[in-house]
């Protein structure tokens, strides 16, 4: 289309209530009495086959783009995180902090413009969260602006790193008011030396781990575009979340899904409400979002006995890690009935996969573990239930809620309180940016083991909420995590009562006092666990998303 942006121009549309969408093969344009005047009617003749290619390649039906003033249903998961953050309005456990060392200095104005075109080309970096009428609602504000903060530490000399956690920390911690848009901040911090460290905030409700993906290459172009450098141009995207989340409300449901909908009935169906674990604290009546986290790693040799475990199986490192993971559990728990929750990608949608937004539902694996097996068997059990949730992914986590109706008056999570994660390794160009530790000190569920793989082996971090384990109840178990993955991985056909540490009581009772860091940053042993304040890329933080599975390896 010479001249014309079709999404640009789709959007303009929409924009004056104005539909273009494909059905039965056919361009169908709808609009409100005398909107649609003599001018817009010729672009839209010149550029139809243009823009029924454009609809095509996207997969839209009639009903994916009537989106009527850029409004559209939250998602299911929308909507669960902007209940918590409308009941608890400085809530920051949906808060995403990132920030990573330029590689050149940086020119705040050219960052501005480059942010400017960011949020222009992402509808949902411009969205707004609201309720009406007891319906959730997202909608575009067209004129919303992220303001580039810039703050000056060159002069403070050795001390300026300290400072800049100090600063970052407080940066993570300021909460959003979703009603407002944007739901995203940028800041600029400047060095000794000529660093430039570039951070910013999103809030989950807008944004998966492959959004930040896309958000720090996109930003990356446009800034080089900015600077005058030939850069390529990006690619049109085809659609915008608001389209997606349009095309979702209709799509999945308990109603459109009806097989799926039985499935988890089946599969939930009386399993324990919570797990119980050894070591915690009296659940509060109100567990606040305050959080901390501990260190853990498996190492190369581990590492090489799980993945040959996994071959050998048919499953993956994520599946072998899981089944792991749901034995310590089943022990701390006294139960041979565990439930886990996991994240697991929507972006299957052709048009999705350079989209910035919430691509995320949460999947329960529900596992069974019993004394008589051996830890191969546990994997393969994992497997099966695994493919079989994959198989029922795309029924939404608050729909199964709504079906299984567990008990409102619990005070935990529903379904699951153990979150389980894994980031499978993605190759080399993830190490070539240093993160910066803006650990905004939150826990969403009692527990999540977050784990990543590397070249050297396996490493991750254990969040716990603080209001239900302290820190040393948090650590034992990391620690336990450890010992027992390393023993089954170096006899997986050991029947588990006979594995070392499978059952020795090895976790401390909690001393019911307060958690020194709850709330607070690493502490210095830590910091100094992760080589100081930089670091290669890693993700040991609990400030991480929920992971949207990109790397494959589920």
């Amino acid at each position: 289309m010479q001249g014309i942006d079709p999404q640009r121009f789709l959007e303009k549309l929409r924009q004056r209530a104005i539909h273009v969408t494909m059905h039965d093969g056919k361009l169908k344009v709808t609009a409100p009495a005398g909107v649609l005047d003599a001018a817009t009617r010729s672009l839209l003749a010149e550029h139809k086959q243009t823009l029924m290619a454009h609809l095509s390649a996207a997969g839209t039906s009639a009903r994916t783009l009537a989106v009527a003033a850029l409004r559209a249903p939250q998602t299911p998961a929308q909507q669960g995180m902007w209940l918590i953050d409308h009941l608890n309005p400085d809530n920051i456990s949906y808060n995403i902090p990132q920030a990573w060392e330029a590689q050149a200095t940086l020119e705040p104005a050219t960052l501005q413009r480059a942010i400017d075109r960011l949020l222009d080309r992402h509808g949902a970096l411009r969205s707004r969260f609201f309720e009406e009428e007891n319906e959730f609602f997202q909608s575009v504000d067209e004129h919303a602006r992220a303001l580039l903060a810039v703050t000056d530490l060159s002069s403070m000399g050795d001390a300026a790193d300290e400072e800049l956690q100090r600063r970052l920390t407080q940066e993570a911690r300021r909460p959003f008011t979703l009603d407002q848009a944007p739901p995203v901040r940028f800041h600029l911090f400047r060095l000794p030396q000529g660093r430039d460290i570039v951070f910013y905030n999103i809030h989950h409700i807008v944004a998966d781990a492959r959004s930040l993906q896309i958000l720090r290459a996109e930003l990356t172009t446009l800034y080089k575009q900015a600077c005058g450098f030939e850069e390529p141009e990006l690619s049109p995207l085809p659609f915008q979340y608001m389209d997606f989340a349009a095309w979702a409300a209709e799509n999945w449901t308990a109603e459109a899904l009806p097989a799926q909908a039985d499935y988890w009935k089946a599969q939930l169906a009386g399993a324990p409400p919570s797990l119980n674990l050894r070591g915690s604290r009296e659940y509060p009546e109100r567990r606040s979002a305050l959080g901390s986290y501990v260190l853990l790693s498996l190492d190369g040799e581990c590492t090489r006995q799980l993945t040959a475990i996994a071959r050998e199986e048919g499953a993956t490192l994520f599946m072998v890690s899981l089944a792991a993971f749901a034995v310590l559990l089943a022990k701390l728990g006294g139960s041979d009935d565990v439930s886990i929750g996991t994240p697991f990608t929507q972006r299957t949608r052709p048009g999705t996969e350079g989209l910035i937004g919430l691509f995320i539902n949460m999947l329960v694996f529900r596992l069974r573990i019993g004394d008589d097996v051996n830890f191969r068997e546990m994997v393969r059990r994992t497997r099966e239930t695994a493919l079989d949730a994959y198989e029922n992914s795309e029924l939404p986590f608050q729909e199964v809620v709504r079906l299984l109706k567990p008990d409102p008056r619990s005070r935990r999570t529903p379904l699951f309180q153990v979150m389980f994660q894994f980031d499978a390794a993605a190759g080399a160009a993830r190490e070539t940016l240093l993160q910066l530790s803006t650990n905004p000190g939150t826990a969403r569920y009692d527990l999540t083991l977050q784990l990543n793989e590397h070249e050297n082996g396996i490493s991750g971090h254990l969040e716990y909420a603080t209001d239900v384990f302290d820190r040393a109840t948090a650590q034992s178990i990391a620690d336990r995590y450890v010992a027992i993955t390393r023993a089954m991985a170096s006899a997986p056909d050991a029947r588990l009562t006979t594995i070392a540490g499978a059952s020795e009581p090895a976790v401390v009772e909690s001393s019911r006092r307060p958690d020194p860091t709850s709330g607070q940053t690493p502490s210095e042993n830590d910091v100094s666990r992760t080589s100081g304040i930089f670091g290669r890329l890693r993700r040991l933080t609990a400030y991480k998303p929920a992971e949207d599975g990109s790397s494959g390896n589920r």
